[in-house]
């Protein structure tokens, strides 16, 4: 589940492009998550073939992140320069703040990482 807590995105900021709330609307599919501390490949193509992970931004800004068919995050973002800050709404009402690195969004391709005691680059599309 600490995969999913991964992304940091990146919007092509070594384009120097500001990411909006507009660049992140929609379904990003994962397609490779790789560990930045760890075993390049810590997540196994079958494995999100079969989980079929995902995040969602909404126009609302609010996103959700799925793996294997459950919601494991709920929340809301806002980019911030190379960041998208999270609030991740918990049980009895708690939140929790935490941020993903964008490495590269152009097109339909987003590539984050993230903050985590484990970090790990995650690739999307959608």
């Amino acid at each position: 589940m600490n995969l999913l807590l991964i992304p940091a995105l990146s919007l092509c900021v070594a384009c120097g492009t500001s990411v909006t709330p507009a660049k992140l609307y929609g379904k990003w599919n994962y397609t490779r998550i790789q560990s930045l501390n760890w075993n390049p490949d810590s997540t196994t193509t079958r494995e999100i073939e079969m989980q079929k992970p995902y995040v969602q931004f909404n126009e609302n800004n609010s996103l959700v992140m799925v793996w294997g068919g459950d919601t494991i995050l709920k929340g809301t973002f806002k980019p911030s320069g190379d960041k998208i800050l999270v609030t991740q709404r918990l049980t009895g009402g708690k939140t929790r703040d935490f941020y993903f690195k964008i490495f590269k969004l152009a097109g339909n391709e987003l590539i984050f990482d993230s903050t985590d005691r484990d970090p790990s680059r995650v690739y999307t599309r959608k």
